[in-house]
């Protein structure tokens, strides 16, 4: 989930049109303008059974296959469809950016630009404005404290 992971995964997927998907929760993820966006697996079964429906394959890289977090009743564990097949391109103890780099060779994807899925926080002036962004006033966007006495 760091930058040149994810600019390789992005090259990846906007070759072959795969998918990003991550776990709910990571240690750390690179976000912000310019990166590439990776979708999350909700925590809730049901609509993380939703979020995962139709896959016929997963590859892994540096994770395991999607389970629920605890054994709910009437519920799967395994959070992927029935028939999908998980497949490993590195495990976590393994390198994964060259794993990465490794397939992005192998389907082509070297010189395909990754996708920057989260257009909002690109302009094509470059200068962010409350006005780009869709606020009404330039106050608008600022958090308001709860209470008088929090600082």
């Amino acid at each position: 989930m760091r930058a040149e992971g994810l600019e390789l995964a992005g090259k990846i997927a906007a070759k072959t049109g795969a998918r990003l998907i991550a776990q709910g929760s990571n240690a750390r993820t690179q976000r912000g303008r310019g990166r590439v966006s990776v979708e999350r697996i909700p925590y809730v079964v049901d609509q993380a059974l939703k979020v995962l429906a139709g896959l016929k394959h997963i590859i892994l890289v540096g994770a395991k296959m999607p389970v629920a977090f605890f054994a709910y009743p009437d519920k799967p564990s395994g959070l992927y469809p029935e028939g999908c097949a998980g497949h490993v391109l590195a495990r976590p103890d393994e390198d994964l950016v060259a794993a990465l780099e490794w397939l992005c060779d192998e389907v082509g994807a070297r010189a395909t630009p990754a996708p920057v899925v989260n257009e909002r926080r690109r302009h094509a002036v470059g200068a962010i404005t409350s006005e780009a962004l869709g606020y009404r006033s330039p106050h608008s966007c600022r958090r308001t404290r709860s209470s008088p006495t929090r600082r």
